[in-house]
């Protein structure tokens, strides 16, 4: 109800820009290299799950491919809390977060 998180997606699919911003549930981060801003926030996950717990703590992503892409980050987070089995045909582990959304 009273999350930031909203306000400032909101406030970015607008156009417009802000500076540094922090509370409780929202961390905005600028960086100018993608690889830096990954390990960031991969560092920043991992305390966030420490904290919280693997099923309160959530990532947002505005795109699927690339550095900051959701494919590549979610490899990169799950390698980091909860890594998988290695098992191709399954590539999921207990703990693992799935959203479906796409319709079969």
């Amino acid at each position: 109800e009273n999350s930031n998180i909203i306000k400032y997606c909101d406030f970015v699919n607008r156009g417009n820009s802000f500076g540094p911003v922090a509370s409780d549930d929202f961390i905005y981060l600028n960086f100018n290299n993608r690889e830096t801003l990954l390990e960031k926030l991969v560092d920043l996950y991992e305390k966030a799950v420490n904290a919280y717990g693997l099923q309160e703590t959530q990532v947002l992503c505005a795109y699927k491919n690339g550095v900051l892409g959701m494919k590549n980050l979610n490899t990169k987070l799950k390698e980091r809390v909860n890594a998988t089995p290695d098992n191709e045909k399954f590539p999921y582990a207990i703990g693992d977060k799935v959203k479906h959304n796409k319709r079969i």
